[in-house]
């Protein structure tokens, strides 16, 4: 973590370098966020398209293939909306300001009402989460998120490994001097997908990952 902090530029600029994800992977995000940014989680939550943008994202970030499935699309909608109407109160928190409470309801909402018709449900119940709340969550990961933080997915313990991944998140996010983040970075993202994204350009500079 503390090689990440320090030369947190570094591996923003060879994630950016390598572009490691395919143009659905990006083109899709982009829409939803858009989408947040105009609208506010409320009235998203309202409007078809917004769903089934989520829909693309995930299918787009492999949570439906030959392993992970999502829930058909008529469940995910309602699923999409039960969470989001249990965690709209976050909207306006940060990374940093959120309590232990607020990351318990969190784990609660995507336990309770998980997008996945099969298991793991942490990974593809973050994503979702990241685009719901972008300045809370980070997009979790088996190979880069778990893999940095050299944590074992286990499904038993979901609540545990959700809690202990945010809350590394929140001691980096706590470390690192934002106003020395690049600039071009700093304008485009939020802060929990910029520090994702510096733990793939590690990953990926360091040889860690395919």
């Amino acid at each position: 973590k503390n090689k990440l902090i320090r030369k947190f530029n570094i591996y923003l600029d060879h994630f950016y370098k390598v572009e490691p994800f395919s143009s659905p992977a990006v083109h899709f995000p982009e829409k939803v966020l858009d989408m947040r940014e105009k609208f506010g989680l409320a009235r998203c939550l309202r409007k078809e398209a917004f769903c089934e943008y989520l829909y693309a994202v995930l299918t787009a970030w492999g949570m439906h293939g030959r392993g992970p499935k999502l829930q058909p699309y008529p469940e995910f909608r309602k699923k999409v909306k039960a969470i989001g109407k249990r965690v709209k109160y976050l909207e306006s928190f940060k990374l940093g300001n959120i309590r232990d409470s607020d990351i318990e309801e969190l784990h609660g909402a995507i336990d309770e009402h998980s997008v996945m018709a099969t298991k793991p449900k942490l990974v593809g119940n973050s994503k979702l989460l990241y685009h719901l709340l972008p300045e809370i969550v980070p997009p979790i990961d088996r190979t880069y998120t778990l893999g940095f933080f050299n944590l074992r997915y286990n499904d038993k313990k979901f609540r545990e490994l959700f809690r202990e991944v945010i809350e590394k998140f929140q001691y980096i996010h706590k470390k690192i001097q934002w106003n020395k983040v690049s600039r071009k970075y700093r304008n485009e993202s939020t802060r929990p997908k910029l520090i994702d994204n510096a733990i793939i350009g590690y990953m990926k500079l360091h040889g860690k990952s395919k």
